[in-house]
């Protein structure tokens, strides 16, 4: 795994904690809109590393290839 890759699935993690927290009872608390806009801050300057290299590397598409192994 390349650092392109770990960045942007860093990235959807981050954009998913607080969906995820939203089903707990940390939701009603009043430091959750803070957490919301501090997770998607930290998202966004995570993905600037990914786009950094997709803009240096003068790429103008990027495709991926998922092969599924069968058991």
């Amino acid at each position: 795994m390349n650092l392109f890759t770990s960045s942007t699935l860093l990235t959807l993690l981050m954009l998913i904690a607080p969906i995820m927290m939203s089903s707990t009872d940390f939701y009603k608390n009043n430091k959750y809109q803070h957490y919301v806009k501090n997770m998607t801050l930290l998202a966004f300057i995570t993905s600037l590393i990914p786009m950094m290299m997709f803009i240096h590397t003068n790429q103008e598409m990027l495709i991926s290839n998922w092969h599924w192994t069968t058991i």
